[in-house]
């Protein structure tokens, strides 16, 4: 285009000289008034467009705007982006204007999306799990766990689990089991030598207030084996007893252990034992066993893992498909994402765009310029020598006619 507009003007200057010995004709007159018009509209033209980037014909005077001008116009430009084009309003009015959650459900749906998804997911898991140091990953994550721990009113929660279950009379069976287990354990025939050879210690020691000598003399008339099975017989009518929800006992036990437990809830030292129990449980931890299962889990069930993972994002992307609720979740969730990055990455924005530009020299600058609004400044000197000759042919005419017919 630059070519063009200077082609232009070196035809006009062509016709005005050649139309100049015929300026006395009418037509003569006529081209050689707008020739003329024309080369000076284009010269002057050409002159404040070239006054932009360089000095024209050595004149300094108010040219070379854009290297004088330089500081300013960086500015005004920086401020012009970071402000107005760019600015955080603008850009949170136009993220309003659209759902980043369909631009997501695009991504999945025409860009195979999930494919991507799940094997940037897939690769990520077995890279992390296959590279990393093994043995350091459990240690890290028996101090996070050690931690966390001891961040967590155990007591609490435990005595809260314990009374949620026997408000809903879950513990009817525990309890049951536990009563059956201990009545085997007293008809055991270890435990009825055990008694026989208290009954006879007792025999023995056969002193003491009347309650002693009354129950020893009792005893006495009884073979240590037969006050045994006695024993034995009254503890296991005892505990088949406690099976029976309307026992007296279990209720009292019942409430006892209600009470007792919510007596622990705040309790420093149980809180300090069970954390001190479970961080002592979790470092004695064998790391050489975790990171061979690691090892041997990996080797033999690689294929699973990926089906796994491809399955959950399935799943998930489903559920984010059906559920509005979820959707809006997300939605406001995207929002506030790329809001907090705009926040915190405005600045980097005015800060990149200044380090750019100064890095830019004037020979750059003016190139950068001049390559990207060129054409247009040199169609402005086609018009100008167009516009020009224009001027001087209806200037010619008005002329003519005055000194013709006035």
């Amino acid at each position: 285009m630059r070519n063009k507009a200077s082609v232009v003007l070196f035809l006009m200057m062509c016709f005005f000289i050649l139309s100049y010995p015929y300026r006395e004709s009418f037509w003569g007159g006529l081209v050689n008034a707008g020739m003329l018009a024309a080369v000076i509209g284009g010269l002057a033209d050409w002159f404040a467009v070239r006054a932009i980037f360089e000095k024209p014909l050595g004149i300094g005077f108010k040219t070379a705007v854009i290297v004088r001008k330089r500081e300013r116009i960086f500015a005004d430009l920086i401020a012009f982006v970071n402000h107005d084009l760019l600015g955080r309003d603008n850009i949170y009015k136009i993220l309003q204007r659209y759902s980043l959650l369909k631009l997501v459900f695009l991504y999945l749906d025409q860009s195979n999306g999930d494919k991507k998804i799940k094997n940037f997911i897939n690769n990520l898991v077995l890279l992390m799990i296959k590279d990393s140091d093994k043995e350091k990953l459990v240690k890290i994550l028996q101090s996070l766990v050690a931690v966390k721990i001891k961040d967590c009113q155990i007591s609490k929660a435990l005595v809260d689990g314990v009374l949620k279950v026997t408000a809903q009379g879950g513990e009817t069976e525990l309890l049951k089991n536990i009563l059956l287990e201990l009545e085997r354990y007293i008809h055991n025939p270890l435990l009825k030598d055990v008694l026989a050879e208290l009954v006879a210690d007792v025999k023995q020691q056969y002193i003491g207030d009347g309650q002693m000598r009354e129950m020893a003399s009792k005893m006495l008339s009884l073979s240590e084996e037969d006050v045994a099975r006695r024993i034995q017989k009254g503890l296991g009518t005892y505990l088949r007893s406690l099976q029976n929800q309307d026992c007296v006992e279990r209720v009292k036990f019942k409430e006892w252990l209600e009470d007792f437990l919510n007596a622990q809830k705040n309790n420093i030292v149980v809180e300090q034992a069970l954390a001190d129990f479970l961080v002592a449980m979790v470092k004695d931890v064998d790391i050489k066993s975790i990171v061979d299962w690691l090892n041997e889990t990996l080797r033999n069930n690689e294929g699973e893992i990926r089906e796994k993972i491809d399955e959950i994002v399935d799943e998930k992307i489903s559920l984010l498909r059906n559920d509005v609720c979820l959707q809006q979740k997300v939605e406001g969730l995207l929002q506030e994402i790329i809001i907090n990055i705009i926040n915190e990455k405005h600045s980097v924005l005015e800060e990149k765009m200044a380090e750019k530009l100064n890095n830019l020299s004037n020979e750059e600058l003016v190139d950068l310029v001049e390559s990207r609004v060129g054409e247009d400044l040199q169609m402005i000197r086609i018009n100008g020598s167009v516009v020009g000759a224009m001027v001087g042919i209806l200037l010619y005419l008005i002329t003519f006619t005055v000194e013709r017919f006035v």
